[in-house]
């Protein structure tokens, strides 16, 4: 995952990346002074902050652990981000501004591989952001966000197109695009999501995800890389904790190693947001998950059954 000052996704850096095309648009926008003076702020109120009585400081999510224990350089080892406590983004955002709607627009016509993506993405989503969601019709990427070289989208260009897109209603929903197609940004040779956080735009990549789309593996890679952007256009930096979602990844294997679920503090973050207190959420997100993952959870969370004979 890579973040920068406003547009921020989560990203694998290759051991050599090349530079954009000098064609390349620039970025869609720019940082968020308040978000970027308070970023990584302690464990206390930022000047002005007031905390409303009773609201709790840490969320707990059932539990969603990776696939398995990351043991090389990780992410924030590289890049040393500072995180972001929950005082400082409630500083930042009011309780209960979160748009509530998001929209996911196919880029192309993706055919079976992604009908199924968007389909489980659709009710993922709207558990996971106790948010209404809508599949859109496919929708044709910007002129020029192609790279023809290297058979790539450029993530700056296909965001910039949503913004531009009279069908795509970035004020009043979060807006989501799946591509097929492999993506890079600026100089990463590759990444598997892009997300503004202003703009209300993101967009995912399937091309590195796995080849089965019912694959339980795949499953697990669409949506954490989902969750992760679209938690970013609702304002959240990367976070430090090791067991978040939210945390950055430098390799497909410190990706796979990220659970799906938020730490207490990124958990609080979206309640704050969204103006609840993440119990119903919650109660979803473990049905959800009952359904779709329970043999994994099983082996991960309780280990392989024992013999007793």
């Amino acid at each position: 995952m890579v973040m920068g000052l406003l547009v921020t996704g989560l990203c694998v850096l290759a051991p050599c990346c090349r530079p954009a095309p000098e064609s390349a648009p620039a970025p869609a926008g720019k940082g968020h002074p308040v978000r970027e003076a308070l970023a990584g702020l302690p464990a206390k109120l930022a000047p002005g902050a007031a905390i409303e009585t009773g609201y709790p400081l840490r969320v707990h999510e059932p539990a969603f652990p990776g696939d398995h224990e990351f043991t090389g350089v990780t992410w924030n080892e590289l890049f040393e981000e500072p995180g972001e406590s929950f005082e400082a983004y409630m500083y930042g955002y009011k309780r209960g501004t979160a748009l509530r709607s998001i929209h996911i627009w196919p880029l192309g016509q993706g055919g079976k591989r992604m009908t199924q993506a968007t389909t489980l993405l659709a009710r993922f989503l709207s558990v996971a952001f106790t948010s209404e969601v809508q599949v859109e019709e496919p929708i044709d990427p910007l002129p020029g966000s192609i790279n023809t070289h290297f058979a790539q989208y450029d993530a700056n260009a296909v965001l910039n197109g949503l913004m531009r897109d009279e069908r795509v209603d970035n004020v009043n929903h979060l807006n989501i695009a799946i591509a097929d197609r492999d993506m890079y940004a600026g100089k990463l040779a590759y990444v598997f999501g892009y997300a503004d956080y202003v703009h209300h735009v993101g967009v995912l990549s399937l091309a590195r995800l796995g080849d089965r789309t019912d694959g339980q593996a795949f499953k697990r890679r669409l949506l954490k890389l989902a969750r992760h952007e679209v938690a970013h256009m609702y304002g959240m930096a990367h976070c430090v904790d090791p067991s978040c979602v939210m945390r950055g990844a430098n390799t497909q294997s410190e990706a796979d190693s990220l659970p799906l679920h938020m730490c207490p503090s990124c958990a609080a973050k979206l309640a704050w947001r969204i103006g609840d207190d993440g119990r119903e959420r919650n109660d979803a997100l473990a049905a959800f998950y009952a359904e779709h993952f329970h043999d994994f959870l099983q082996a991960r969370l309780l280990g392989p059954p024992t013999r007793t004979d």
